[in-house]
């Protein structure tokens, strides 16, 4: 693995100017480091869990607790029936007393608070630690726990990730290895995200032999307190929090329209319209995603005039309520 490319003393232009077009991780050193919640993490733990909690709610929050037979490492279960850890609530503050009770613990429980919205749950704490170029629009996260292994997974947003507390070890792969990645269940995950079944901390290559062609391409780095990763739309990461005590703030958004619907929605709906198709069938309408929908040949209604494209070139608010429901009609009829 090489590591990530970093960047020091980025600014705002930098980022947007520069870092952002050109779609690629870059590690931004020490780009909160003058945060007050960074500064409460390196004079301990105690002092950054009472920083944090005097701006939670009182309201129960959802966190995953593993047994300590898992080493950390939330997944399926050996048959793919259901999780190795379970869901659970607990107000923020009470967790971190439940979290740092486990400190001494020779077998740990693994605990995790996973994507609390700081904008919902922590008032006040974006005016003393405010966000690094992330527009407006970017929601705001905490991810919360001891020593854990997020599986390699990715999200439909760009992501800044800067960590407060501990060490955490990303590593990355671009978008096109999701072949060479062994993708878990789409309709039943973790979290929310398919999962790679490869634990990347042990991979069993004989299992999985393709992943050895995407670690040639992984990327990583260490993030202590106060650095951040940018990383782009849908890449590959997989997040090792390797201290007793760890905090990450991100930023997730995306400047695509939220009204047309979701692309995994488009693609659930496609792996049963097409994938179940004969493969001659499959590979011309292959041909016909690549001219419609990716464009590869460019603009599929450019030899049309603008009057006479229909909804679907469009794309105002009348004509994404009319394909869509033209859609609904459709898988109503499923005949047709």
């Amino acid at each position: 693995m090489k590591a990530i490319e970093e960047r020091t003393g980025v600014t705002s232009q930098i980022f947007h100017n520069e870092i952002r077009p050109q779609a690629l991780p870059i590690v931004m050193r020490g780009l909160v480091k003058n945060w007050p919640a960074v500064k409460a993490a390196l004079q301990g733990p105690h002092e950054c869990a009472d920083y944090i909690a005097d701006f939670a709610t009182d309201k129960p929050q959802k966190i995953g607790v593993g047994p300590p037979e898992i080493n950390g490492l939330f997944h399926y279960d050996e048959d793919l029936r259901g999780l190795n850890f379970g869901w659970g609530q607990e107000s923020v503050t009470n967790y971190f007393d439940r979290l740092i009770a486990e400190f001494d613990k020779a077998e740990p429980s693994s605990m995790a608070m996973q994507a609390l919205p700081v904008d919902e749950e922590l008032l006040g704490f974006e005016e003393q630690n405010p966000r690094p170029f992330a527009p407006s629009h970017a929601t705001p996260y905490m991810w919360i726990g001891n020593s854990l292994k997020v599986a390699t997974h990715s999200d439909a947003y760009e992501n800044i990730a800067c960590v407060i507390s501990g060490c955490r070890r990303f590593t990355i792969f671009p978008p096109e290895q999701i072949g060479n990645l062994y993708m878990g269940p789409l309709h039943f995950t973790p979290a929310g995200t398919p999962i790679s079944m490869v634990h990347l901390t042990a991979p069993d290559y004989e299992k999985f032999p393709n992943f050895a062609k995407a670690m040639e391409t992984a990327q990583f780095v260490d993030l202590m307190p106060g650095d951040a990763l940018y990383l782009p739309y849908q890449w590959y990461h997989h997040v090792e929090s390797k201290t007793k005590f760890n905090i990450l703030l991100n930023y997730w958004w995306s400047d695509a329209r939220k009204d047309i619907g979701s692309p995994w929605n488009a693609l659930m709906q496609n792996m049963l319209s097409i994938g179940h198709m004969p493969p001659e069938q499959r590979i011309i309408w292959r041909s016909i995603f690549d001219h419609f929908v990716f464009q590869l040949n460019g603009d599929p209604w450019a030899h049309i005039p603008p009057h006479a494209r229909g909804p679907l070139a469009h794309v105002n608010a009348e004509d994404v309520a009319k394909v869509q429901q033209y859609i609904i009609e459709k898988l109503q009829n499923r005949t047709a």
